[in-house]
């Protein structure tokens, strides 16, 4: 996480953005504490994620990942009222689909190996 800061931080210096930034975190104190709790939480999940790796695999960590943005997707539909055409709900249907056949898959193949 902290590598993430440190190049966003020299992208922006770079760029010339980066007092401008800052001015707007002054201007928005709150901002300050949505970043923080933003970081956090990003953390946490990375943390998640790699201790499902250590314990699962790849396989599940891919399907979880994967099953976690389709929700996420149709979480923003449903909440946000957002459209969705049909050739994006084909392709979410396949998304989920591939999901559940890969996590299928690999379950027949670990059951086949024991």
């Amino acid at each position: 996480a902290w590598q993430a800061l440190l190049s966003a931080c020299a992208c922006a210096a770079a760029g010339g953005e980066l007092g401008a930034a800052a001015a707007f975190v002054s201007a928005h104190p709150r901002v300050a504490r949505d970043l923080a709790l933003f970081n956090v939480s990003k953390a946490l999940g990375t943390l998640c994620v790699y201790r499902l790796l250590r314990e699962s695999g790849t396989i599940v960590v891919a399907t979880v990942t994967t099953l976690r943005k389709v929700l996420s997707v149709l979480l923003s539909v449903a909440y946000f009222g957002h459209a969705v055409g049909a050739a994006q709900w084909a392709a979410l249907a396949l998304v989920f689909l591939h999901a559940y056949v890969g996590g299928a898959i690999a379950a027949v193949l670990r059951v086949g190996s024991d």
